[in-house]
């Protein structure tokens, strides 16, 4: 018997030619622990995840869920929900379930929740590891605090 995840699967679609990943449908991640509801608009665009085409051997970017990379490169353009430009690729809004005030994410939150939700996604403990920790190196350079 296999196991279903409890979290909301992504509706996507591929578009080959750019290499980007394109919501068909607004999807929805609620983050328990912070009692958040994270929302990214449909057409908004990310590339899944970053892993160069070298280390794909090691681990692909498919293998890390489709909602994972999506509410982390969410958070990401957003600047932890600080920067919503119209104009962006990523669109949606973050939402908290008690007052609906907008709320925002810090680097590392948005790094935890990353790990959280692959997790809740069932992907294997080596790769949520693999990916973390990547991200975690990543972001040395990253500031967006």
């Amino acid at each position: 018997m296999t196991q279903s995840s409890p979290i909301q699967r992504a509706t996507v679609s591929y578009n080959p030619s750019t290499h980007f990943w394109s919501l068909i449908e607004d999807y929805s991640y609620v983050d328990k622990k912070r009692q958040v509801e994270i929302a990214v608009y449909k057409h908004s665009e990310y590339d899944l995840s970053s892993i160069p085409r070298f280390f794909w051997r090691v681990i692909a970017p498919f293998e890390l869920s489709l909602e994972a990379p999506l509410i982390h490169d969410y958070l990401y353009v957003t600047n932890g929900g600080r920067r919503n430009d119209p104009k962006q690729k990523m669109r949606g809004d973050i939402l908290s379930l008690q007052t609906g005030n907008k709320e925002q994410y810090t680097r590392k939150e948005a790094d935890l929740l990353f790990r959280t939700i692959m997790e809740q996604a069932f992907v294997s403990p080596l790769n949520v590891d693999l990916a973390y920790s990547a991200v975690t190196v990543a972001n040395l350079l990253n500031k967006w605090e």
